[in-house]
């Protein structure tokens, strides 16, 4: 990977097309968000969309379901880590993004006893898929659902969620310490987290999630430039895996 470009992908991450299809929709209402706590985080809107998800037929009735996504990046951590590193890692770290899905007709009016957790269990399976495809298209690898459980909204909804990992390759870059010498900064894999929570709210269902750092960088390297002038380099980009974690939780359970 690129070493201007470190986990830029994962702000694609967001964009979840919960199907192959992606005609204009409808008009769906966007999700309500948080936004005094976006901003108090430093989240800043970088994408908003709207597409027809999937359409489907149950007992002669063709469901259609449109999605009004809202996607944000963590600017501050970006501006942060590019400051760390005099600019030389740059773009997104930690994306957060929500998605309405409104269905017409309404779910309530299907017939033949088709009910909220069948299409809840299609928009969910469709968003695992996409959302591990999206991953893998902007250079995420080793993608694996590791954990599911309940997430309570602030709305007092239990979500399913779901915990993907997963790793960027990070060829590491360098810093010039000459006008003809730079001192490399190796790195291996960057570890990754990822975040899919979907649940009913009235008559539509709500898909909230992002993509996180789940490990800091840190490296020190000593090189001797001549016989008489040796350089250490401390390199560390600060990053707080557990308070990302946290933060893409609260704002997930203050969707609705």
């Amino acid at each position: 990977m690129r070493r201007r470009a470190f986990l830029a992908a994962a702000a694609g991450a967001g964009a979840v097309t919960l199907a192959g299809c992606s005609t204009a929709s409808g008009e769906v209402s966007p999700p309500s968000l948080p936004n005094d706590r976006l901003d108090e985080l430093g989240y800043v809107e970088i994408d908003q969309e709207q597409e027809t998800v999937f359409e489907e037929e149950y007992a002669g009735i063709e469901l259609t379901a449109s999605a009004h996504t809202l996607v944000y990046e963590d600017r501050e951590l970006t501006e942060d880590v590019a400051e760390r590193t005099l600019g030389l890692v740059e773009g997104p770290l930690a994306t957060f993004f929500a998605t309405r899905v409104g269905f017409s007709p309404e779910i309530d009016d299907l017939p033949g006893g088709v009910g909220r957790s069948q299409i809840l269990e299609e928009v969910e399976k469709s968003s695992k898929d996409s959302f591990r495809v999206q991953m893998e298209s902007y250079g995420i690898e080793n993608i694996e659902e590791v954990g599911e459980g309940t997430l309570e909204t602030d709305s007092g909804v239990d979500a399913d969620l779901t915990e993907f990992t997963g790793v960027f390759p990070f060829d590491g870059f360098a810093f010039p310490v000459t006008d003809d010498h730079a001192v490399e900064i190796d790195a291996d894999n960057v570890s990754v987290d990822g975040w899919l929570a979907v649940w009913f709210d009235g008559d539509d269902t709500l898909v909230a999630g992002g993509v996180h750092p789940a490990e800091s960088f840190e490296e020190n390297v000593s090189e001797s430039l001549s016989s008489g002038i040796d350089v250490e380099i401390d390199v560390d980009m600060g990053m707080e895996p557990d308070r990302y974690r946290e933060e893409i939780h609260s704002l997930m359970k203050a969707v609705t």
